[in-house]
């Protein structure tokens, strides 16, 4: 969200909008998470898979081979990141 919208919405707080835009925007929210639920569901529907389970399953696998060699990496490292000649 922008600092312009935010601005505005904290400025309708106290006014006699305050209840319209409170409401207007616990709709858009709603509506919003609606269609993109309904979204994933045709994607699943006509493709076979969910997409958001994908790229998760995707960003988890990534994070794991960027954890093993940020690990590597530090173990090579002398100093407090990595072993020194005691370990």
């Amino acid at each position: 969200m922008s600092r312009d919208f935010l601005s505005q919405v904290i400025r309708s707080y106290g006014s006699g909008l305050q209840d319209f835009v409170g409401r207007y925007l616990d709709e858009s929210i709603k509506l919003f998470a609606r269609e993109q639920r309904d979204l994933r569901d045709r994607f699943k529907n006509v493709v076979g898979i969910d997409p958001l389970e994908t790229v998760t399953n995707v960003a988890q696998k990534n994070y794991q081979r960027w954890k093993a060699v940020q690990e590597e990496v530090f173990s090579r490292l002398p100093g407090p990141w990595g072993k020194t000649d005691k370990d």
